[in-house]
């Protein structure tokens, strides 16, 4: 059975921006991308580095560990083709987003 954890109001996070929970084994950043909600785990796979700390063009997130660029939609890194990030399924549910693990 899934998991669903509720997050908050939609409406907090900014176009274009993110906020990170932190839930009770993971950390994760919700971006708003175009109006559009993505969740992915907050740490790189690489290095273990805080995504959330790195710059967002457009839908590519770059780790400021080592620089390695992950798609936000997709969670494939760019640089290395067998990393990948954690996703997770969002739902939005009367203005408020939840999180599904």
């Amino acid at each position: 059975m899934d998991k669903r954890v509720r997050l908050g109001p939609a409406a907090e996070i900014p176009d274009n921006d993110f906020t990170v929970y932190q839930l009770d084994a993971v950390d994760v950043v919700v971006y708003k991308i175009a109006g559009k909600y993505y969740a992915i785990g907050n740490y790189c796979p690489h290095a273990g580095q805080s995504l959330s700390r790195g710059p967002l063009d457009g839908t590519v997130i770059t780790c400021p560990g080592h620089g390695l660029r992950f798609d936000v939609i997709t969670g494939k890194c760019l640089d290395i083709d067998y990393l990948a990030l954690a996703r997770f399924e969002l739902e939005l549910v009367d203005g408020d987003l939840y999180v599904i693990f």
